[in-house]
């Protein structure tokens, strides 16, 4: 007989790992828009290009909800009350609260948490390349 804690120690199927993947692609195109990424494809060392210096997290928090809807209407999370609404939810529904991935989420909203609900460029930067690790990591798992 299989454990509660075997159980969420199973990935999800391929098709789930990479509807997840690209629901992802929600959170870090609003880096972009933000001009967030286009400030750190300059270089290293180089001028400020006079993008913002800090981010409002509710605008992070709207991109995370699109994430969420998207993952629901696409079926893989169902529209009910004990779905996850947080986005480390989302993770540790599918892989478990111990998991590499949902760790990473962990991360990424600790990033974002902010002070006075303003996030400033290095947490953001620290979120963005956590949201692709995140994205790597779950194609990855759905080669395997």
């Amino acid at each position: 007989m299989i454990s509660k804690n075997d159980k969420k120690q199973r990935l999800p199927s391929k098709k789930t790992l990479k509807a997840i993947a690209e629901a992802l692609d929600e959170i870090t195109a609003h880096f972009e828009l933000a001009g967030f990424f286009a400030r750190m494809t300059e270089g290293e060392g180089s001028e400020d290009v006079g993008g913002p210096t800090v981010f409002d997290r509710e605008d992070i928090e709207v991109a995370i909800g699109v994430f969420i809807s998207r993952l629901s209407q696409h079926g893989i999370l169902k529209s009910n009350e004990d779905e996850p609404t947080s986005f480390s939810g989302v993770f540790e529904s599918f892989f478990g609260e111990d998991h590499e991935i949902t760790e990473m989420a962990n991360q990424f909203e600790e990033r974002i948490e902010g002070y006075f609900d303003l996030v400033g460029s290095e947490d953001m930067d620290g979120a963005y390349n956590l949201a692709l690790e995140m994205k790597g990591a779950l194609l990855s798992l759905a080669k395997d």
